[in-house]
């Protein structure tokens, strides 16, 4: 036939069966599930504070410049601030055997918790002779939110 030319019609989209939509929905969740656990998992790990005593400071081999957090306590009578109030020096000991002591050194903003006594965690470097250099001092109050006995 002269003339006639050929229409084609459009053809429906083809309908995806129930499973294969429940199937993607699926892997989209649990792709979903897995990036928010990544995302918990390295937010945790930056921001988790490991701090060693005493003891398992002198225990260690550090690298040279090696920063490390440490936990102890005021010794008291040791603190000696200088005239300014910037800096201050002091003894710490550890809780479980207090013949482990440490001598430190920190310059910068004291902590109006920083007491004889008080717990503190030190941030900095363990020189030579045998000192630490502080870079960050964070005390807690001993007892001032303890339960009444």
């Amino acid at each position: 036939m002269l003339g006639e030319q050929s229409i084609s019609l459009p053809q429906p989209p083809a309908r995806t069966s129930p499973l294969v939509r429940h199937q993607k929905l699926l892997v989209l969740a649990g792709l979903l599930v897995l990036a928010v656990g990544y995302l918990i998992a390295t937010s945790i790990q930056n921001t988790a504070v490991y701090y060693l005593t005493i003891a398992e400071l002198r225990a260690r081999s550090l690298a040279p410049g090696e920063v490390v957090r440490v936990n102890g306590w005021v010794q008291a009578g040791t603190i000696e601030k200088t005239p300014d109030g910037t800096s201050v020096r002091f003894v710490m000991y550890d809780k479980a055997d207090p013949s482990q002591t440490l001598v430190v050194s920190y310059r910068g903003l004291i902590p109006d918790t920083f007491v004889d006594g008080a717990e503190v965690v030190v941030e900095g470097k363990l020189l030579a002779n045998g000192q630490f250099e502080a870079t960050t001092l964070l005390a807690k109050c001993p007892s001032k939110f303890e339960a009444a006995a």
